[in-house]
């Protein structure tokens, strides 16, 4: 047997500092969805889904919508499994208003590529400081540190850069100016360009 779509759904245990953010929305819901805020808070709070967010642009906070969107995405990134779907699919339909229709959207993962002339200081390793830049900007697009509908800015990614050790100034062509994303996008790290120079 070969499974053709790789395995989401699974989970570690949740951390204190999650379960500290996440109860007080579960515990408002009342496990029923009624509010936008409570498709949402139900959707993070069910094994295996890591992130969602509801793509409605409208500001209604009641029942007077009766098509709710909702974009996850499963532990660890990527796009849900169809079982992982249908069995979130399963959970909301038994707590939604019966005049309500809802639909599950996979996220749109948002390529940040990075172009930037990086100055060293005198005696730093170009290996080592670039390990360290790219493991940094890994660091800064790892799934679990970003969200659905995230802005990258330009401003953070300098400060990123210019904070490595053993780096003197920065140059960042690219981005050139804030990243704002869409409803329904989560950032990711693109192609990188990294041209080490020595700081004069």
């Amino acid at each position: 047997m070969t499974n053709t779509i790789t395995a989401t759904g699974g989970a570690t245990r949740e951390s204190i500092d999650f379960a500290r953010d996440q109860a007080p929305a579960e515990l408002r819901t009342l496990w029923k969805a009624v509010t936008k805020e409570d498709y949402q808070a139900l959707a993070v709070g069910f094994p295996g889904v890591a992130k969602a967010r509801v793509l409605d642009t409208n500001d209604c906070t009641g029942i007077r919508y009766y098509n709710v969107h909702i974009a996850i995405a499963p532990e660890g990134g990527g796009i849900a499994s169809p079982l992982l779907k249908q069995e979130l699919t399963a959970f909301l339909e038994a707590r939604k208003v019966i005049t309500v229709e809802f639909e599950l959207y996979d996220p749109v993962y948002r390529s940040i590529d990075i172009d930037a002339d990086v100055y060293l200081w005198a005696g730093e390793a170009e290996d080592t400081v670039r390990a360290r830049i790219e493991q940094g900007l890994e660091d800064f697009f790892a799934f679990d540190n970003v969200d659905f509908d995230q802005d990258v800015h330009f401003s953070d990614l300098v400060a990123l850069l210019d904070g490595i050790r053993g780096v003197s100034h920065v140059h960042l062509h690219t981005p050139a100016n804030d990243v704002l994303l869409n409803c329904g996008e989560i950032p990711t790290l693109g192609q990188v360009q990294i041209r080490l120079r020595r700081a004069t």
